[in-house]
């Protein structure tokens, strides 16, 4: 099961295909199959209190890094009202070669690296 801790906007804008709203999903689950909660992204806590909620009634919860977010960012399926589509993943965000670059001794630092164009994408563990 597949709770989506994100509210009703956000919910028709996109969700995994499957997952349920939380309000319903406490009195539809059956305690013994694992629950997986999601919000929208790695800067969202909604999951975390979602899963809490439902451990504390005796659920066996998991907590989706990365959320919503990052589940359409891996090209997987999102549902809407129209049906269930999939873009094509975003391609790594790494940093490419050269932009580490060390300061000569005495230019205010020993290191420093370039972070203008790289941002940190882990990898998907739905793959």
């Amino acid at each position: 099961m597949l709770p989506d801790s994100r509210g009703a906007q956000a919910w028709a804008q996109g969700h995994v295909p499957g997952a349920e709203i939380p309000r319903r999903a406490a009195t539809e689950l059956d305690p013994a199959v694992p629950v997986v909660a999601y919000c929208w992204g790695p800067g969202c806590n909604g999951a975390t209190r979602a899963g809490l909620a439902l451990a504390r009634l005796g659920f066996r919860v998991r907590e989706m890094i990365g959320g919503f977010e990052y589940w359409a960012r891996e090209g997987l399926p999102v549902a809407t009202a129209d049906g269930v589509s999939a873009r094509p993943a975003d391609p790594p965000h790494r940093p490419g070669r050269g932009q580490l670059r060390l300061l000569s001794p005495g230019a205010g630092s020993s290191a420093s690296r370039d972070h203008s164009s790289s941002s940190c994408v882990a990898p998907s563990p739905y793959r």
